[in-house]
């Protein structure tokens, strides 16, 4: 290590350079990690959803909207930011997983074409 340290010089480097020598660790411009790395939800827009749900985009507005008629299936979970809706990806995941599946797996007959049959 060079002499000239408590002189102040910097000897044939940066600023940099005498600032790593001086504190033994490279210097960053990125904040110190205290261990935890913090976790932000993924926000996603009304297209994103619509493309993970594999629906369209009128379907995820019809499915915000909260309409107490009985329904059986919940309104997606949703924040409003101004005019724009915003969803957390995590939140759209545990509704899609919450929804009941189908009861019935077969396709229904329809009644007019039992008719239009025994004729």
């Amino acid at each position: 290590m060079p002499t000239s340290m408590s002189s102040g010089k910097i000897p044939n480097g940066t600023k940099k350079d005498a600032d790593m020598a001086r504190t033994k660790q490279p210097v960053t411009n990125q904040p110190e990690q205290t261990g935890v790395a913090p976790s932000l939800p993924v926000i996603m827009t009304v297209d994103q959803v619509a493309g993970l749900l594999q629906i369209p985009k009128s379907s995820v507005y019809e499915r915000t909207r909260f309409r107490g008629n009985g329904d059986s299936t919940p309104p997606l979970p949703h924040r409003r930011v101004g005019r724009y809706l915003r969803f957390f990806r995590d939140e759209i995941i545990k509704w899609m997983l919450a929804l009941p599946q189908a009861s019935h797996p077969r396709k229904r007959k329809y009644a007019c074409k039992q008719r239009k049959a025994a004729a």
